[in-house]
């Protein structure tokens, strides 16, 4: 019961929280259109980046992952 009680509380807070307008984008925006100069030029977009490091070492997380799970579960049937 009390952990119910603990739940409802965070999610009350929650929600009240959600009903607050904290957007920075609903401002008036005039000061940054200064210069009409500036967003007449043509930005280019930016190189990618580098791949991610991880990408590389899936297989072998999935393996140890398959692993560990078979280890617990044996040591959990050893206990009972």
């Amino acid at each position: 019961m009390k952990k119910i009680l603990i739940t409802s509380f965070i999610l009350c807070s929650f929600f009240g929280l959600s009903q607050q307008n904290s957007n920075i984008f609903t401002k008036d925006n005039t000061t940054y259109s200064e210069s009409t100069t500036e967003q007449d030029v043509m930005v280019e977009p930016g190189n990618p980046g580098d791949p991610v490091p991880i990408d590389n070492y899936i297989p072998p997380l999935m393996v140890i992952s398959i692993l560990l799970i078979i280890y617990s579960s044996k040591k959990i049937k050893k206990i009972d």
